[in-house]
């Protein structure tokens, strides 16, 4: 029990580092508004990367923030029936749900995602704009992303299985 209640806290502590650091994107999403408003509105001189790296950097704070969005259990969730389930069931629910449903999905999704990266990287994949930004770092968000969500699950999974033979939660 303490090496899988170990592994569930690790799962837990990467993501809520990452969580926390993500949190900074959104200062750096708000500056580049600023500074895009700034210059098209004051100084009539809108600039042609501005948006294109708000774009990139918004993805960027969307993928990294999906396992410490499941950490805190921000994701949307309709748990009208689940709510007046008695606590072990509904842990044994999230287990099943968690392993049919969201690991049938990391299991397409994840693959599918590192050859969508690795293909830009190939092609040297550029924005077709007139900044021509590289797109390949902003693909590779996406596998990243889709893991940290994976490890959060199956942390979440850990802690489920936890409760359900010893009794308390983590």
């Amino acid at each position: 029990m303490k090496a899988l209640v170990a592994i569930a806290k690790v799962i837990d502590g990467i993501n809520l580092h990452i969580g926390r650091l993500v949190a900074w994107i959104l200062v750096v999403l708000m500056g580049l508004s600023v500074f895009e408003v700034i210059t098209r509105r004051i100084f009539g001189s809108p600039t042609i990367w501005t948006h294109e790296v708000l774009s990139y950097v918004f993805a960027a704070h969307l993928m990294l923030a999906l396992g410490y969005t499941l950490l805190r259990r921000e994701h949307v969730s309709v748990d009208i029936l689940t709510e007046r389930l008695s606590e072990r069931t509904q842990a044994l629910l999230e287990i099943v749900t968690f392993i049919v449903f969201l690991g049938a999905f990391l299991w397409v999704i994840l693959p599918e995602a590192v050859a969508f990266a690795q293909r830009s990287w190939s092609f040297g994949e550029r924005a077709a704009s007139a900044f021509a930004s590289p797109v390949y770092p902003a693909k590779t968000l996406i596998p990243i992303g889709f893991a940290l969500l994976a490890l959060e699950a199956i942390g979440t999974v850990l802690k489920d299985v936890i409760f359900l033979v010893w009794g308390h939660r983590v």
